[in-house]
């Protein structure tokens, strides 16, 4: 005699544990010291000497050097009155972040600050990449050196183009209320 218990191994299999499947999951995150910058040094052309014909006067964005300009001019540079200097700035952030560097695009107007509304005209704006060569904006490109441990710094110099126009009237020149040389620097 056969017995079955059909009913009985229903009701077991309907009871018995159903299979289901396990695993964990990990977490991460990258966090990264933001990007700051900031002006160590503002751009100064120095002590220059008007003439009876207009010239240029140029800082080099990464040694200061100046170069007067164009042939022929009498306008004149005295490094030794008055040292010309680059702007400098200080980027800081993650070992080997990317950022742009913007500079104006446009010419930014110096005012005499010993009145009478005589203006010279900055342009031609340069700043040195991560290898310290210039490189003309308005956008240059640069990095923060990799190697090393924690938040990793570049410096880089801006240079410019300062238009001296003939008989310049005498005094000091300075950018005034939105006429500042604006550097902004971007993640990339």
């Amino acid at each position: 005699m056969k017995l079955q218990f059909p009913l009985l191994t229903a009701a077991l299999l309907a009871v018995a544990p159903l299979a289901f499947g396990q695993t964990t999951a990990s977490a991460s995150a990258a966090i990264y010291v933001p990007i700051t910058v900031a002006k160590t040094q503002d751009l100064d052309f120095g002590a220059v000497f008007s003439g009876t014909q207009a010239g240029t006067i140029a800082v080099d964005a990464s040694t200061s050097a100046v170069t007067v300009g164009p042939g022929g001019t009498d306008v004149t540079y005295n490094g030794t009155l008055h040292a010309a200097r680059r702007a400098t700035f200080s980027v800081t952030g993650k070992r080997g972040a990317t950022f742009a560097i913007t500079l104006p695009s446009t010419t930014v107007t110096m005012t005499n600050q010993s009145g009478g509304g005589a203006t010279i005209g900055v342009d031609t704006f340069y700043a040195t990449n991560a290898a310290g060569t210039p490189v003309a904006g308005p956008s240059v490109a640069s990095s923060i050196p990799t190697g090393g441990t924690g938040p990793g710094s570049l410096s880089f110099g801006v240079g410019a183009t300062m238009h001296v126009q003939a008989n310049q009237a005498d005094g000091d020149y300075t950018t005034i209320g939105g006429q500042s040389v604006n550097v902004t620097v971007t993640c990339t």
